[in-house]
């Protein structure tokens, strides 16, 4: 099975499971999906001043509409473990209103050129678990490494474990209102409107 079809297959269970729960009417909310700030990209890696510019105005954007969380889907940064790339996507990302929830996901560029597990932990060192999950208003999210499932054989051990980890967490999801995130585009996503709040589907 190719990755690609993995995460096929862990999306389709995932909207297996939501569709069997439903939450309290009361719960209606959204949520604001941000992709690829990758810091360093535009002149590569030679600065940054349009991300800036764009993912501050992104942030801002945020704070108006005051979502219940906000999901970064990475690229995060274009150069693995840039200090200036990487302290630049901190600063700005801080700008956002405390009482809204940041949820970071890994991209390829975060962690995955080459993928190792020394990428992984350095990627864990500055911006925390790269794969969890997280509950809001009554849905339940999973976020996913995406990479350690397209190249698996670079970390083994890391894809076995985190392979391990979701299927126990997708057999708890089929009793809860479930999404997955992940960074490694897997075909085109377009937001879709539920009584849970805004969504992504492939």
């Amino acid at each position: 099975m190719t990755w690609r079809q993995t995460l096929a297959c862990i999306a389709t269970a995932l909207l297996l499971a939501a569709c069997r729960a439903q939450p309290p009417a009361n719960q209606s909310f959204f949520f604001v999906q941000m992709s690829d700030p990758q810091f360093g990209f535009i002149t590569p890696n030679a600065g940054f001043k349009q991300e800036t510019d764009n993912f501050s105005k992104a942030i801002a954007a945020a704070n108006r509409l005051r979502p219940a969380f906000v999901v970064v889907t990475g690229d995060l940064t274009h150069r693995q473990g840039d200090s200036a790339q990487i302290a630049e996507y901190r600063r700005i990302i801080a700008q956002l209103d405390p009482a809204i929830v940041v949820y970071n996901v890994p991209g390829n560029h975060d962690l995955a050129l080459p993928l190792s597990p020394a990428s992984i932990a350095a990627y864990r060192r500055v911006f925390g678990p790269d794969y969890y999950e997280f509950d809001s208003h009554g849905m339940h999210g999973i976020v996913i490494n995406s990479s350690l499932f397209k190249e698996p054989s670079l970390a083994p051990n890391e894809a076995a474990a985190q392979e391990a980890w979701l299927r126990s967490r997708l057999d708890a999801a089929r009793a809860k209102n479930s999404r997955a995130c992940h960074g490694e585009e897997s075909g085109n996503l377009r937001p879709s409107r539920s009584t849970s709040g805004t969504w992504l589907t492939s």
